[in-house]
């Protein structure tokens, strides 16, 4: 059976570029061309957790964020766990009560002598290398260093055109990408049952104060929060534990993001494969509820 032919921006994709008009039609294909596909992108950015990424590379992989913000989604997940992962020797000690005797130490030391004697191996191949042609690196270096000065001016003036042309943020647009998030299980920076420290970290570490909840949410038990983005604009998410055990997605953005969007007492509601929302503002900020459900249960819990 043939694969089926590589799509660059399917139906409902929520990045920054997308098939909205033709223009971003033509460029999406154009980048669709001259960066990697996703599934080599899941490679390459797995191999950049282990080893340092080549510029040019760096540079084609923002380049690909620009249509896929599900491949971004994915290097934020491998970061988080990472970093995740680097604490755990902090708390390595309270994980295990089993005690390493000598015997499995020099086990282990001879399963890891081999790959250590072949890394040191590459390391003094690599130095007599360089010592032997120190002219070939003088002459090839500034070329290089003009290709990537020429490759990021050039990066940067396609964001400030994309800047200049793509239209105004939308309502739909963030309807679409808050819930295509919401979808997936998302890792929360910031985690606590109790909404006090949620709204605490949301204002001391991103300025973000000020956040009216419904009553009735704030009776319900808060999860956890994080920070996003959309068309530059910061977007916090705090997260709450449904009476059905979903979770509950409220974003929070500032309100001149949508300035048309009507008050809290006139929320504007919406649904969409299975998720409904409802979306309102006051003076400072926008608000979008997501939670899977009929649109009785949300248009409750709004009432203040």
């Amino acid at each position: 059976m043939a694969d089926e032919p590589y799509n660059p921006s399917p139906i409902g994709n929520p990045s920054i570029l997308a098939r909205r008009n033709w223009w971003q039609t033509k460029l999406v294909i154009f980048i669709g061309k001259h960066t990697p596909k996703c599934r080599e992108m899941v490679r390459i950015l797995s191999k950049s957790m282990d080893e340092p990424m080549p510029l040019s590379m760096r540079i084609k992989k923002r380049i690909h964020y620009l249509i896929c913000c599900w491949c971004q989604r994915y290097e934020e997940q491998l970061i988080y766990m990472r970093k995740t992962a680097r604490t755990f020797a902090e708390h390595a000690d309270e994980a295990s009560s089993v005690p390493v005797t000598d015997e499995m130490k020099d086990r282990w030391k001879k399963i890891l002598r081999p790959s250590a004697s072949v890394v040191h191996d590459w390391s003094e191949k690599k130095v007599t290398l360089a010592g032997k042609l120190p002219g070939v690196r003088t002459r090839w270096m500034p070329g290089v260093i003009l290709t990537a000065a020429l490759a990021l001016l050039l990066v940067g003036f396609l964001f400030a055109w994309m800047n200049f042309a793509r239209p105004a943020a939308s309502l739909a647009d963030y309807r679409d990408e808050m819930i295509s998030f919401a979808k997936i299980d998302p890792s929360l920076e910031m985690q606590s049952s109790q909404l006090a420290d949620l709204t605490t970290w949301l204002e001391t570490s991103h300025s973000m104060s000020g956040i009216v909840i419904p009553e009735k949410v704030k009776t319900m038990e808060p999860v956890g929060c994080r920070m996003l983005r959309f068309r530059r604009h910061d977007v916090g998410l705090i997260c709450f534990r449904h009476t059905n055990g979903k979770l509950l997605h409220l974003f929070v953005t500032d309100r001149a993001a949508f300035p048309h969007l009507q008050s809290s007492e006139y929320p504007e509601m919406s649904s969409q494969d299975g998720w409904m929302t409802a979306a309102w503002s006051d003076s400072g900020h926008a608000y979008l509820m997501a939670a899977q459900g009929d649109q009785a249960t949300l248009e409750n819990l709004i009432k203040l």
